[in-house]
């Protein structure tokens, strides 16, 4: 595996290692007329709008929103926690987040979240195996729908996004 990994040739499909600034928030506000807990701990919540936050920063961006929401579903941070927010006994807002089960990278803002290809292949396993089964061998999306393209040099506004492309050591030692 370790002469595997200096080997690794995967930056010629455009792989790439990406990180972001902890956590990725989803944050669903409900406009419930009645929003109120009752007796027995239940409430209406009906989705209102969703905002999606990169650490404290709003994401307004429609690409960065896609790029935001598709690093949580698919990349390598643990599973989302439910967070709810209860104000004056009403359910107003329920928050879904990712983070680093710990923090690796102290000396710099960032955490890598995962690699391009990795993400991919998770996103496409769960149209494919959903459950660890195969269920499908082609997916009925086009190719295209996987993944999200990502300029090389994109540096993100509220999102923001550190790429690393991993060369082998020696590219004559790599053929």
């Amino acid at each position: 595996m370790l002469e595997a990994i200096t080997r690794n040739r995967m930056y010629l499909l455009n792989d790439r290692a990406l990180a972001t600034l902890p956590s990725l928030r989803l944050k669903l506000i409900s406009d419930a007329p009645d929003r109120r807990i009752d007796c027995h701990g239940r409430a209406a919540f009906r989705i209102g709008r969703k905002e999606l936050y990169c650490a404290d920063m709003y994401i307004d961006d429609p690409f960065e929103q896609q790029l935001a929401w598709f690093l949580m579903l698919n990349g390598e941070w643990a599973t989302p926690t439910e967070e709810p927010e209860i104000v004056d006994g009403e359910l107003t807002s329920i928050t879904f987040r990712v983070e680093p089960q710990e923090r690796v990278n102290l000396d710099h803002p960032f955490e890598i979240i995962g690699h391009l290809g990795d993400l991919i292949s998770r996103q496409f396993t769960e149209v494919t195996a959903p459950d660890g089964e195969v269920r499908r061998l082609t997916p009925e999306a086009e190719p295209g729908a996987f993944g999200v393209l990502i300029p090389p040099d994109y540096k993100g506004i509220a999102l923001k996004l550190w790429q690393f492309e991993l060369h082998p050591r020696n590219t004559s030692e790599a053929a």
